[in-house]
């Protein structure tokens, strides 16, 4: 399944130590302006109908990976279902703005990740660092005009 990808890419998310400059990213109907201070991490990554990119403060305190793809007819609860089964967090997804959120921990970093669906694509997104409050400049920076729902919200 695709989706084996979202976890690997979660994983290499903190492990990834490799930089590429960019201003703006785009997968598929999401597109992402960077702000000042942060940077790409690792190669943005496409497999099939799957796109997912990185990005980083300049220091790595708050990472933020995000990923595209098919929800398969499922709908953005059972999608963060699904992500959460796989990520093995024991606690119920939470409904906010349309969109589930869950608290995560990978590699001894505190986060949390969001799941939406719009015309059956998913958007799943992930802010991992003990201050997730700096991450607030990046999220403001995704836009998407044909898919403002897929927009991600904590």
């Amino acid at each position: 399944m695709p989706w084996k990808y979202v976890t690997l890419s979660l994983l290499l998310l903190v492990l990834c130590a490799s930089q590429a400059k960019a201003q703006e990213l785009t997968c598929d109907q999401l597109s992402l302006t960077l702000p000042e201070g942060w940077e790409v991490v690792g190669e943005p990554m496409r497999s099939g109908d799957i796109c997912s990119f990185t990005v980083g403060k300049s220091d790595r305190s708050v990472l933020v990976a995000t990923t595209l793809g098919p929800a398969k007819r499922r709908d953005a609860r059972a999608m963060a279902q699904e992500m959460a089964h796989r990520l093995s967090i024991p606690t119920e997804p939470v409904e906010r703005e349309g969109q589930y959120v869950f608290a995560v921990e990978i590699n001894g970093q505190p986060g949390s990740c969001t799941t939406a669906v719009q015309d059956d694509i998913c958007s799943f997104t992930c802010v991992l660092g003990k201050k997730p409050e700096d991450a607030e400049a990046v999220l403001e920076g995704f836009h998407s005009k044909s898919h403002p729902g897929l927009l991600p919200h904590f």
